[in-house]
């Protein structure tokens, strides 16, 4: 397992293994709250996780301070297979249908927009992102933070080892996707060096050239 020294701090980065799952999720649910994905039955989300670690399409890495995990990032590398393996991250329709169903009695029209927002947020993605390819960008899929640790340097930290790794995997280019109205998200990624490539349905597309 690969384990690297946070450049500040005593804290570690190190790829997530299947025994960090229950805090994977934990920081899901506090980082997305109007995703239904992460808001409905835990058993759905664990098998999401479970599924996206042992995919040889993408890589999960953590922020491990002491004995708690206080950040995380998801990096696709292979989109086409991340792509087809969709429905093996969701599983069975039936239980992914309750869990939405819980959503809904737990936050009603709440649910509904998010589901709508999850659902455009994918086409925007398939509309738009078109240069860099899809074989010569990895695409960050998640990138969060504990709500309490926020403000220490945890994101750009990711960002920066997004970068080493995407460089280690040969691409030329790092994308992503988030919220318009994120201000500090656009604003770290702008930071960072990440572009605006596209506005699509409430969502930017940030691309940033590694090569």
């Amino acid at each position: 397992m690969t384990v690297e020294e946070h450049p500040y701090r005593d804290q570690i980065i190190r790829r997530a293994s299947s025994s960090d799952i229950c805090a994977l999720v934990d920081i899901c649910r506090e980082a997305f709250p109007q995703h239904l994905r992460w808001q409905g039955m835990r058993s759905v989300a664990r098998r999401w996780w479970e599924v996206a670690i042992m995919s040889s399409a993408a890589e999960a890495w953590i922020i491990q301070d002491k004995d708690e995990v206080v950040a995380l990032f998801l990096l696709v590398s292979d989109e086409i297979q991340w792509s087809q393996e969709k429905a093996h991250r969701r599983g069975p329709f039936v239980l992914c249908l309750i869990s939405a169903m819980c959503c809904f009695v737990l936050a009603g029209s709440k649910a509904l927009r998010a589901m709508m927002d999850h659902i455009n947020s994918h086409h925007a993605q398939r509309l738009t992102l078109r240069d860099p390819k899809p074989g010569t960008r990895t695409w960050i899929e998640l990138i969060a933070v504990r709500t309490e640790r926020r403000g220490q340097g945890f994101a750009k930290c990711l960002l920066r080892h997004i970068e080493t790794r995407a460089k280690a995997l040969g691409k030329k280019a790092i994308c992503l996707r988030t919220h318009k109205c994120n201000q500090v998200a656009c604003c770290l990624y702008e930071t960072m060096g990440y572009q605006e490539a596209s506005v699509n349905n409430g969502h930017v597309i940030y691309s940033k050239s590694i090569s």
